[in-house]
């Protein structure tokens, strides 16, 4: 999807959309994107981030949010990093503590202090932590392998990641991601989220009276003069950047998002037990995510999760009208702590009853039982409020069920289903690729696959064709990508695929 004020590519030539954020590959093909899954990346002295594959802010409202050395030692904002390895925070201001919830471990920092408790054991921190600029900030080494982190930290970059080497096979992401981070280019104090080294022309939805900045780490600010082109001379390369008038007319309801799903992949049934019982979630929304989406809940992976700060809800279509009297759902760190909800059924999506109010039992990671007040739905809703130890809601899989027998025998293989080899793609087979749309208005409707433009992460693995079908040639992950143009709205997804 577009970002911020950016034009669209020129697709003039061709029918193919890249989306903006993989203009730079590699000569085998392997994208940035790829080869940094799990990785965070920052850089001292700037106010961006590498993270969920993706340039972003480390603070939207605050740019002077960066990596800092301090005797010697990299501090970085706690809240940035906790986020976006997957985890959730929360603070306590009468105690002046962040406490950080990752991998079903909590991790608390209490400011000023040399010292850290990790899953209830006191760890020694070799700088204590500080508040800058309304944030915590703890040193890079110690909070990185309290969450079972690899650490990079050399010239000013630093890299947080699952693996000791991420970029061991592709060395020259280093110093992209170097230069990606150095600078940042300020559009009416917004950034360009878009903006590479690589790229040295722009078009921008703009008015000639628009600013343009650039934000280098460690030189300070350079402003440009406004006008029909600006000009930017960034570490001896010129980059110009040319205001268009935006004559691309949104009218609602227009496409937010899409996702990806196969129609025709075989769900994995444990021998001797019959097909799964559960009913089938056609689509997945949230009123709120912080990146961990609804869709997360109803994967089949009870590592995934959706996330979501406040009075948020998900919502599920089952497509058609069911019997529904039954409910199992896992929440992530749910031996700590109990998630506060209720269970509400609609047969229009307008007109809710209340089935269910009440919370986990706060004593475990596993798949719970909860019986509701049976009812007819067609649509089912999560509402969340919270959790016994913070605002955050926090569902790692859900299931639905039209009897206490039909979930009872659902939850004898929990174990076996709730693994993401749980949908399994053969060698020599193709599979039809579905294509769900989200409209601004809320519908969800079943885009038409052959209108969007496929690509596969390894074309040596499988084949994505221009219908959307996908042909699997060998063992192994890949990725899927779909690129969507409604009108002048381009919005892009993939999903992975374990192959066997």
């Amino acid at each position: 999807p577009l970002a911020g004020n950016m034009a669209p590519p020129d697709i003039s030539d061709s029918h193919k959309v890249i989306p903006l954020e993989d203009w730079t590959t590699d000569a085998d093909g392997a994208r940035l994107e790829d080869v940094s899954m799990g990785v965070v990346a920052m850089l001292q002295g700037s106010s961006l981030a590498y993270a969920g594959s993706a340039k972003k802010d480390i603070d939207p409202q605050n740019p002077q949010v960066k990596p800092i050395l301090q005797n010697d030692r990299t501090m970085v904002p706690l809240r940035f990093i906790a986020e976006n390895i997957g985890g959730e925070i929360s603070w306590n201001d009468e105690t002046r503590e962040a406490t950080v919830i990752y991998n079903h471990q909590e991790i608390v920092t209490r400011v000023g202090e040399s010292s850290i408790i990790v899953a209830g054991s006191q760890k020694p921190l070799d700088s204590p932590s500080f508040i800058s600029e309304g944030r915590v900030y703890v040193p890079l080494r110690a909070i990185s392998e309290a969450m079972d982190k690899y650490v990079y930290d050399e010239n000013g970059l630093v890299l947080i990641s699952d693996h000791e080497s991420p970029y061991e096979n592709h060395p020259e992401y280093i110093e992209e991601l170097r230069n990606l981070l150095k600078y940042n280019v300020i559009i009416n104090g917004e950034s360009c989220k878009n903006f590479a080294p690589t790229t040295t022309d722009y078009k921008l939805f703009a008015t000639q009276n628009d600013t343009v900045a650039a934000d280098i780490a460690g030189e300070g600010i350079i402003e440009a003069q406004s006008g029909e082109t600006v000009s930017l001379d960034l570490g001896g390369q010129s980059y110009s950047f040319t205001f268009v008038p935006n004559e691309f007319e949104i009218t609602e309801p227009y496409l937010t998002s899409i996702s990806i799903s196969c129609v025709e992949a075989e769900e994995y049934v444990p021998e001797g037990s019959e097909y799964a019982t559960h009913i089938r979630v056609k689509s997945a929304i949230a009123s709120l995510d912080d990146g961990n989406v609804a869709a997360n809940a109803v994967d089949n992976y009870i590592e995934t999760r959706w996330s979501a700060q406040g009075e948020e809800y998900m919502q599920f279509d089952f497509g058609e009208e069911r019997e529904v009297s039954y409910m199992y759902a896992a929440f992530f760190a749910g031996a700590t702590r109990s998630e506060i909800f209720d269970i509400l059924t609609s047969v229009d999506g307008e007109n809710w009853t209340t089935v269910y109010s009440g919370q986990a039992d706060g004593t475990t990671t596993e798949m719970q039982p909860f019986e509701l007040e049976p009812s007819k739905a067609r649509y089912v809703r999560y509402q969340g409020h919270g959790n016994t130890a913070s605002t955050w809601n926090s569902v790692t899989e859900i299931r639905f069920y039209e009897t206490k027998e039909d979930a009872e025998e659902d939850a004898i293989d929990f174990d076996e289903l709730l693994e993401p080899s749980s949908f399994v793609y053969y060698v020599g087979d193709t599979y039809r690729m579905k294509l769900t749309g989200y409209m601004s208005n809320g519908d969800v409707v079943e885009l038409n696959c052959a209108d969007a433009t496929w690509e596969t992460s390894d074309g040596n693995l499988a084949y994505a064709d221009a219908d959307g079908n996908l042909e699997v040639y060998e063992t192994g992950t890949i990725a899927v990508y779909a690129y969507v143009n409604q009108g002048k709205i381009y919005r892009s997804n993939k999903f992975t695929v374990v192959t066997e």
